[in-house]
């Protein structure tokens, strides 16, 4: 007898060919839909409206669901009569015959909004929902396989996953889906750089239709007028990705973003709502002075300020909680909720154009959390956790091939001898003490070595971009190549001494060690060791972040210049090494 797994992937088929009839007898029966004090709480639920939707799920059909009947737990050889419809207390996934993709919609108190439509796409273009059927059904979570095929008769499989009290739903394409499309009016694109400098794609920001993006693992939507930020998560690492962007000149807006995917591995779609969670303001290209943003943070976090230049290119800073020194491009802070910038050096749109006036843009978002951040409020960084089960550091370490078991980086060294000096156990754990400090060191050796390697590899793609022999057609792609490789150059030269720097600190904490320093003096050295990584951080996340720019340009090239930019692409991709574990990969310890 043919089991669970394999009935599933018989009636798929089945649906695809045209098959649909399921036999009366062989169907179980829904159970009546519950009424809303039934389903209040963060449980997952599935519905059979019992015939298609007209227009988009309202509040008020969510909440009647007349019609609508309720799939029980465990019930899984159900034949849906209208929409499938999955919801948790703050997304809805609505998936229709023939519809184009899962609609994602965001439960807000008593509100509901459609998001995102979530869209495969062959290698022939759009495709259609033939059908699904129920994998995992449970008040933890609900899994649809879906069966989808295009005008020309390819097909493609892809799962929707929804799980208890997530802001994000679980996409899983398997072959035949090619790309994932995120369907929604978006006001810009944000290619998130964790230690670095962001890039930023605007509707009117590019004169083509479809702009690459140098996203490695994750890309940030802003949607909406400040309420709701769209984050895009993926298991596998540099993937093309490209905003769709429609219209041009005034009238061109951006309608969303296409993502390659990779059969059987996920992405993630998160939606963070609430007024202001993120903001867009307009300042001078020579604006210097202190600005008062017509923003106030909604709440406490960890919040990113991106100053947009030319081509997208971004300098980016950090709120404080009071105006202080920064070597960063503006130096912002809070006075209360109250945000204030003030620019420190020449806008992007100064230092890579010739344009001496204008506008550029401003923007603001949550990028990680602080420990004042509620509970209910979620950051871009808590998406990376939720489906990557890591952070951005030791994503970017993993990446790098230098990931480990043994908590070796300044950041996690610091906070264990921040541990044992709030236990007083310093004097007693002062050989672990030694140990751990001599792992740190040769941890940033290793970076240090990776960045310097990191230098090597510009000089072979500026050699390249330089051959006298180079055809004349090649000229403006080298030169646009050749300006990104001077940004990794300055990442490279950062600071040369950060490992003796980290030596020098080593000793001082073990010479604290033995004598009991103040607690002045230990916070004062284990600064310098967090400030040093960072350091290494964000030259490490500069050089990576150049190399996928290098690899989105090489990916706009057309006619002669295919063969010159293949070549380049080559070298930049030889520069990205493997990709961080996966989930699966972590828990069975195969990685």
């Amino acid at each position: 007898m043919a089991s669970d797994g394999c009935k599933r992937i018989i009636l798929v088929l089945a649906v695809v060919a045209g098959a649909v009839a399921i036999p009366a007898g062989c169907r179980r029966q829904p159970a009546a839909a519950p009424k809303a004090a039934e389903i209040a709480g963060p449980f997952t639920r599935l519905f059979d409206t019992g015939a298609a939707l007209s227009g988009t799920l309202t509040a008020a059909g969510l909440s009647t669901r007349e019609g609508w009947a309720s799939v029980a737990e465990e019930v899984t050889a159900h034949s849906f009569a209208g929409d499938a419809v999955v919801v948790n207390d703050k997304l809805a996934l609505v998936l229709a015959p023939m519809g184009v993709g899962g609609s994602l919609y965001s439960r807000g108190g008593q509100a509901l909004k459609l998001r995102a439509t979530l869209a495969p796409v062959g290698d022939d273009g759009e495709m259609t929902l033939a059908g699904l059927t129920i994998s995992e059904n449970s008040s933890a979570a609900v899994a649809l396989e879906c069966a989808f095929k295009s005008k020309a008769g390819r097909t493609a499989a892809v799962t929707y996953r929804l799980t208890t009290g997530a802001n994000l739903v679980e996409v899983r394409p398997e072959k035949g889906a090619e790309r994932l499309r995120i369907e929604q009016e978006i006001k810009h694109v944000v290619v998130p750089d964790y230690f670095a400098d962001d890039v930023v794609v605007s509707a009117g920001s590019s004169g083509r239709l479809r702009v690459g993006l140098p996203a490695e693992n994750c890309l940030v939507n802003l949607v909406g007028e400040g309420e709701a930020i769209t984050a895009c998560v993926w298991q596998y690492g540099q993937a093309d990705a490209d905003a769709i962007i429609e219209g041009a000149g005034e009238k061109a807006s951006l309608q969303g973003v296409e993502i390659e995917c990779v059969p059987g591995k996920s992405l993630w779609i998160a939606l963070l709502e609430g007024p202001g969670i993120w903001h867009s303001q307009g300042i001078t290209a020579r604006e210097t002075g202190e600005v008062k943003l017509a923003w106030r943070r909604p709440f406490a976090a960890q919040w990113r300020c991106d100053v947009v230049g030319s081509g997208g290119l971004a300098h980016s800073s950090s709120f404080a909680d009071a105006p202080g020194a920064s070597a960063d491009a503006a130096q912002c802070w809070f006075d209360q909720e109250q945000a204030f910038v003030r620019l420190l050096r020449p806008s992007p749109t100064e230092a890579h154009t010739t344009a001496s006036a204008g506008e550029t843009t401003l923007l603001v978002y949550p990028i990680d959390r602080s420990t004042a951040t509620p509970l209910t409020a979620f950051c871009v960084n808590d998406v990376m956790r939720s489906a990557l089960g890591t952070g951005p550091c030791q994503y970017v370490l993993a990446a790098e091939g230098m990931g480990t078991e043994y908590p070796a980086t300044p950041d996690l060294v610091s906070r264990w001898m921040e541990e044992q000096f709030r236990k007083g156990k310093v004097q007693k754990e002062s050989a672990a003490l030694r140990d751990r400090l001599n792992q740190m060191t040769r941890h940033m050796e290793e970076v240090q070595g990776r960045i310097r390697d990191y230098g090597k590899l510009a000089d072979r793609i500026q050699l390249t971009c330089e051959d006298p022999g180079l055809n004349a057609e090649f000229r403006p792609l080298a030169q646009e190549l050749l300006k990104l490789l001077e940004e990794m150059r300055r990442a490279v030269g950062a600071d040369e001494n950060v490992c003796r720097s980290a030596e020098q600190a080593a000793q001082e904490i073990l010479a604290l060690a033995e004598k009991e320093g103040s607690a002045d003096a230990w916070q004062q050295e284990m600064a310098k060791v967090r400030a040093l990584g960072g350091i290494q951080d964000s030259s490490l996340a500069r050089c990576r972040m150049v190399l996928r720019q290098v690899i989105q340009s090489c990916r706009g090239a057309q006619g002669a210049e295919m063969d010159f930019a293949d070549r380049v692409k080559k070298l930049a991709q030889s520069g990205l090494r493997k990709e961080a574990p996966t989930h699966e990969e972590r828990d069975d310890g195969s990685k």
